[in-house]
Order: C-alpha cells, then structure tokens, then sequence
C-alpha cells in the first residue's frame, strides 16, 4: 500500500509542450527551385489555433508568402512560388517530427519537402528556431 501511494502521490516532472510554431525558422534544400538562392532561407511563421501564415525568404531576398495547418504533432506548410516562371507554383512541407527543449518549446521539425521545381523537389527539411 505504501509504494502504491508514493507511486500516485508524485507530481510530473514534464514540462507541457507548446504548440506553437510562431517565430523565425532557418534552413536549407539541396534540390532547390530555380527561383531565389535556397542555400539557407527564414521562414517567419504566425500560428493561430492549427492556421499558419507567413513568409518565406531566400538568401538572397526573394520572398514568397506560406500557409499551413500544424497540430501539434503533424501538418504542413505550403509556400507558394511565383507562376510563368516555370516554377512548380508551391513546395509543400510535410512536418512529421518535432523536437522540445526542456520547458517544452518547439525548437525544430523536419519532414519531406516535395513540388515540381526545375525537376522533382522530394527530399527531407529540418528547420530550426531562429535565435531570439
């Protein structure tokens, strides 16, 4: 009875997660699209319940506006390119992991970035929490 009460009677150690993807995040492709220079780019994402808006901007300058949906878990973000370009209009995002720091704060996510750029665009991302 005694370990069954101090097994019960302990508090968590866990910090809650935050779900929330709203900041400045870097990263690279290594099969970019034709338009801008991708060797690191900044995503400025706002979060709103699950909605994400934001802006993409290459190394060079060049910005394209983004749009998703994030659970917590899962989702994706879609940034759309500039058409009669021959671009493939978006590259889509998918996020299918996401690490936390201690306290529970998002710190980066990865996935598989696909779209028809310049070529097949089908490789994995991980982007990281801008220094604050």
């Amino acid at each position: 009875m005694l370990s069954l009460a101090s097994a019960c009677g302990g508090s968590s150690q866990t910090a809650p997660v935050v779900a929330d993807l709203t900041g400045q995040w870097t990263s690279t492709l290594t099969r970019p699209p034709c338009v801008g220079d991708w060797s690191v780019f900044t995503l400025q994402l706002a979060q709103s319940g699950t909605d994400l808006t934001g802006t993409l901007v290459t190394k060079d300058n060049q910005q394209f506006p983004a749009t998703g949906a994030f659970d917590g878990q899962s989702g994706n973000i879609v940034v759309v390119l500039p058409t009669g370009t021959g671009e493939c209009g978006a590259i889509t995002f998918t996020i299918q992991v996401i690490d936390h720091d201690t306290s529970g704060r998002i710190t980066a996510f990865s996935g598989q970035a696909s779209g028809r750029c310049c070529g097949t665009i089908l490789e994995t991302f991980r982007f990281v929490r801008a220094a604050t």
